[in-house]
């Protein structure tokens, strides 16, 4: 999925939806979303907020700057493996705390939701 997805899904939008916000598979797809927007005249995060996941550095510098889901994909792959070692070994398998694994990162593209008209 890349940025002309998101940009088509927004774009596509009916002028009277109500959308107020998006939350996109990753951060390709949610600057599409944000270019959208604001070539709708929109405004991001006033009419709508967007929010990206896999904190690319491209969004660090967007402007706005896109709020996002970061990965740890280290200790993704590692918890993995210890949970596939405990099931071939036959042991218990070892709890994981999700929580460490991902971090909401919140930038310039979200808000509050508008009010409806």
């Amino acid at each position: 999925m890349t940025g002309p997805f998101g940009y088509d899904a927004i774009t596509s939008l009916p002028a009277d939806s109500g959308v107020t916000a998006v939350v996109a598979a990753n951060d390709l797809l949610a600057m599409g979303a944000v270019r959208a927007a604001l070539s709708r005249g929109w405004t991001v995060p006033q009419d709508l907020s967007v929010f990206g996941w896999d904190d690319e550095e491209m969004g660090r510098f967007a402007t706005p700057a896109l709020s996002t889901v970061a990965v740890d994909r280290e200790k993704q792959g590692c918890d993995a493996m210890l949970r596939l070692i405990a099931a071939v070994r036959g042991e218990p398998v070892p709890e994981v705390a999700e929580s460490t694994i991902n971090q909401l990162i919140i930038r310039e593209t979200t808000g509050a939701a508008r009010r409806p008209t």
